[in-house]
């Protein structure tokens, strides 16, 4: 064969193999379900929505009672901004990883095995940092994007 009909046979191949997978890529999901538009607005106050996400505040509502927090947040005029569960654990940690139970072990003092062994005001502090008067949505705060300072410029927020 020469050069040219294996040029030709090639292009014909692509073509082929072209038309062919646009052909088979095209199929309609069978696992796909379109489940709607989602309601942005939840009817219920702070720690019902905290309750009714377990998997991602489980660990927060939980904190929120231990700290004396739940009548605020159910009945109270305030903007949550929720740690996430992840962060608690990343907070409190592991023995042999980062975290304070890691520098609770290496000074040779008890560690934190369930959430009530740290003093409820502690928690209360900690999670009054997320907590402002007011109903407040995010775009309320000033942005900041550091490399983009000029349009995001951001603020400190002390309260």
């Amino acid at each position: 064969m020469s050069s040219n009909n294996i040029k030709r046979y090639a292009k014909i191949a692509i073509l082929y193999l072209g038309v062919a997978a646009g052909l088979t890529s095209c199929a309609k999901d069978d696992y796909y379900r379109d489940g709607g538009l989602a309601d942005p607005n939840f009817e219920g106050s702070m720690l019902a929505y905290l309750e009714s996400k377990p998997v991602e505040f489980d660990t927060i509502a939980q904190l929120v009672k231990l700290a004396g927090l739940d009548e605020l947040l159910q009945t109270g005029d305030v903007t949550f901004f929720a740690p996430s569960d992840s962060e608690v654990k990343d907070l409190i940690g592991y023995v042999g990883r980062d975290g304070l139970n890691n520098r609770l072990y290496a000074l040779k003092k008890d560690t934190i095995r369930v959430l009530a062994d740290v003093d409820s005001l502690i928690w209360k502090k900690y999670l009054e940092r997320h907590l402002f008067r007011g109903s407040n949505f995010l775009a309320d705060y000033p942005q900041i994007d550091h490399s983009l300072k000029q349009i995001y410029p951001g603020r400190i927020i002390i309260h």
